[in-house]
């Protein structure tokens, strides 16, 4: 028979019957009272919720980290336009540079002045003394060619653009070729006069 007490058999201590849901399941609300009913299985999970979170334990300076996955550097797509235009835009300043290198070894006086002459502009007592102005010219075009070469095949390598590097040193080497001559041709005697004069037709 069993035992109406509850107690599961006899010699063990009685349980005693369950008094307002002290038995109830987890989430149970009372009827009565609506509120749930307070029991240690209740609070397990709450204690266990309010427990702080441990982190894991950061790495040792000078360890590896084989879990955390390093950035990729993505390269650059391969231009075929822009390996063209530089070749060609070094080929065109190479031509510019061996030019001053002939300008530098023959003198251009002359057919300076009868360029001027063809314009209808007097030249009488007008010397042009280019002296080493074109070797200096020839110099500095030497040098930003071959700055805009290397720089140019580092960038073409890395897969970057690199028209405008030799672009931009031709645009240089003008800017110095014009302040040179410009120079020369304002200190050349009767110059200034020959300007101020009307051509005539």
């Amino acid at each position: 028979m069993s035992d109406p007490s509850g107690t599961g058999g006899t010699g063990a201590e009685p349980r005693p019957r369950p008094q307002y849901g002290e038995y109830a399941p987890p989430g149970w609300v009372s009827p009565v009272t609506g509120e749930e009913p307070s029991s240690a299985t209740d609070e397990a999970p709450a204690a266990r919720q309010q427990q702080p979170v441990q982190q894991a334990p950061a790495p040792q300076q000078g360890s590896y980290d084989w879990g955390t996955p390093k950035p990729v550097r993505a390269s650059g797509r391969f231009r075929t336009g822009d390996l063209v235009a530089s070749v060609l835009l070094l080929g065109i300043g190479l031509a510019f540079v061996l030019s001053a290198f002939s300008a530098a070894a023959t003198d251009i006086g002359p057919q300076l002045l009868a360029a001027y002459r063809s314009l209808g502009f007097d030249t009488d007592g007008v010397a042009f003394d280019f002296g080493n102005s074109w070797a200096i010219i020839a110099g500095v075009g030497t040098g930003l060619w071959l700055g805009a070469a290397v720089w140019t095949v580092r960038r073409l390598r890395a897969r970057k653009l690199a028209f405008w590097v030799p672009l931009a040193a031709g645009a240089l080497f003008f800017i110095v070729q014009f302040v040179i001559l410009a120079a020369v041709v304002a200190a050349s005697p009767g110059v200034m006069e020959m300007f101020s004069t009307p051509p005539s037709s």
